[in-house]
């Protein structure tokens, strides 16, 4: 496990290399950490919400940051984490299991055939079907079974999104939300990564190819 201080460190230098935040993201979040929480602030949470957050993301938040820079449009702060809600994939339930262990797309078929009929339903000017067929749609692209058991990480924008799994098979294991796109969800390989990641690892990971591609651009 890295140190708190070589994670700072490495902040510092993308700063460095990225003084006007030209770095996708870097504005929202300027390279800037959220000050850490106590273990009891975290233990409070885990017990308000009956969860128990991976060890590694417990390190971070009590001895690196509560959220604020980090891929993409920056972390999320735990007690945002726990209440965020997005247009696909806000859960239900944060003690249930996150039901998935593999990439999984929403029928294609089933998507194909209510897009014909949202389509009639536009061109006939049936506001009622269309509504009821377009929510229809919404509940195939994000079936609600999936939606237990992980806390948003971060945003990418366009509805894509960023969840650490907290409770089931896969628990501790970043994974991507493409839903949005019809493209489902799946652990994270935006990285270039092969297996799945732990929230360190894939932290990690996004440090050292900020870098590189500062380094790049530099």
């Amino acid at each position: 496990m890295p140190s708190a201080p070589h994670i700072h460190e490495r902040l510092q230098q993308l700063a460095s290399l990225d003084p006007t935040f030209q770095a996708f993201g870097a504005a929202e979040h300027q390279y800037q950490l959220n000050p850490c929480l106590t273990i009891q602030d975290i233990s409070a949470i885990e017990s308000q919400y009956g969860i128990q957050l991976p060890e590694d993301y417990v390190w971070f938040l009590s001895q690196v940051g509560n959220g604020g820079a980090g891929p993409f449009y920056g972390l999320y702060a735990l007690e945002d984490s726990v209440e965020v809600h997005t247009d696909f994939g806000s859960p239900m339930s944060l003690n249930t299991p996150f039901p998935l262990t593999q990439a999984t797309l929403p029928d294609e078929t089933l998507l194909s055939l209510l897009e014909e009929q949202l389509e009639a339903a536009q061109e006939a000017g049936d506001e009622d079907l269309e509504t009821e067929l377009y929510e229809q749609y919404q509940a195939l692209l994000f079936p609600a079974e999936w939606a237990n058991g992980y806390l948003h990480l971060c945003d990418y924008g366009c509805g894509i999104s960023f969840f650490l799994v907290i409770t089931g098979d896969d628990a501790g294991t970043v994974w991507e939300n493409r839903a949005v796109d019809a493209a489902g969800l799946m652990p994270s390989t935006e990285f270039g990564n092969t297996v799945k990641l732990g929230f360190l690892e894939w932290y990690q990971l996004w440090l050292d190819q900020a870098l590189a591609n500062l380094g790049k651009m530099d």
